[in-house]
């Protein structure tokens, strides 16, 4: 009996051998379902350059397989197929590979990752549960990155975003604990929920603008909701003028403010979110004992005219003297009004 059921069609569709090391015939073309499900024991397999398609799950859970070539002429990888192959730590990806499904690679123990230029679709969660991987290089040509494509890659350290991605989905780097920042590309146009989970530690960075992901606008977006970049913002920037959408505390509004007006200080929007809203979300910050980043605020000169007087009066309520005595220098200084000795007699007589 043969180590090989193939059929007439040239697939393989089972593999009945007991080899460590397999060397495939010549006559296969296409590597069925299944074909070497159960064969644990496998730890090498050579392909022939005539394969073009590894169907689903053909490599499942072999968990001892090392090494396998893939054909030059390959254009496809099924779902699941290499899921599970945790001794797997290399792969060369064939140049005219144009598809990888649904959790191919999933739970393997690949280390580095370049994903040609020729590829035309990839499915979700493929590396997701790659424990070991630290570098991963995108394809020029993708357009996205899909659910859960690097979920669970604690080791992964560096992940260049290509010029041409548009769009990241939920749960793209979901527990990268070791990824530190993702630089965002000027083609972004849309992010959805879930980019980052709530324990990591990186953060998004667009246009020299750095986002911590515990940003509600960043982390707990409704379900599938599309984040729209302006052109010179960002996606956090969207959700600050979103009558729909409020960022709480205003602590991490105030500090995305100060950061926006830093890149982009002539934008007009900003300016007149700043002579509607400053106020009050200094006070709240003030309530929240944020002292730091009012003191902030107040070195950036973003008060305006109309709200530097109310802020006056609140600090002498709250009983901050060193705020106000901030304040007050800063609207002698930058708003040139009275001195501040009758602002301070006015204050206090009303």
């Amino acid at each position: 009996m043969s180590d090989f059921k193939i059929d007439h069609r040239g697939v393989l569709i089972k593999y009945n051998g007991s080899a460590e090391h397999v060397i495939v015939p010549d006559d296969v073309i296409y590597i069925g379902k299944y074909a070497f499900v159960g064969c644990n024991f496998i730890r090498s397999v050579e392909l022939p350059e005539e394969v073009v398609h590894i169907y689903a799950r053909a490599f499942l859970n072999c968990t001892k397989l090392e090494k396998i070539n893939l054909p030059p002429y390959l254009a496809d990888i099924g779902e699941g197929a290499f899921c599970g192959c945790r001794n797997l730590k290399q792969i060369q990806f064939p140049r005219r590979l144009e598809k990888i499904e649904n959790e191919a690679f999933q739970n393997t123990g690949l280390e580095e990752i370049t994903i040609p230029d020729t590829l035309q679709e990839i499915g979700e969660s493929v590396f997701a549960g790659c424990f070991d991987l630290k570098k991963m290089t995108l394809s020029k040509n993708m357009r996205y990155i899909p659910h859960s494509f690097l979920a669970y890659c604690g080791n992964l350290t560096e992940l260049v975003i290509p010029e041409g991605i548009e769009s990241i989905e939920p749960a793209a780097f979901l527990q990268c604990k070791s990824l530190k920042e993702i630089h965002l590309p000027d083609s972004i146009k849309s992010l959805y929920n879930s980019i980052a989970d709530d324990q990591n530690s990186y953060e998004f960075i667009y246009r020299n603008i750095r986002f911590d992901h515990h940003i509600p606008a960043v982390r707990d977006l409704r379900q599938q909701m599309k984040v729209n970049l302006q052109t010179c913002l960002n996606a956090i920037n969207y959700y600050i003028f979103d009558s729909n959408f409020t960022i709480n505390p205003a602590l991490e509004k105030i500090r995305i403010l100060l950061q926006l007006v830093q890149n982009t200080p002539d934008d007009e929007r900003i300016l007149r979110y700043f002579r509607k809203n400053l106020t009050e979300d200094v006070k709240t910050l003030i309530k929240e004992h944020e002292i730091e980043t009012v003191r902030k605020v107040i070195e950036a000169g973003i008060i305006q005219k109309e709200n530097i007087d109310d802020l006056i009066r609140y600090t002498i309520d709250q009983k901050l003297y060193e705020l106000q005595v901030m304040l007050m220098n800063y609207k002698r200084e930058k708003i040139g009004f009275e001195p501040i000795e009758e602002i301070a007699n006015k204050l206090l007589l009303d």
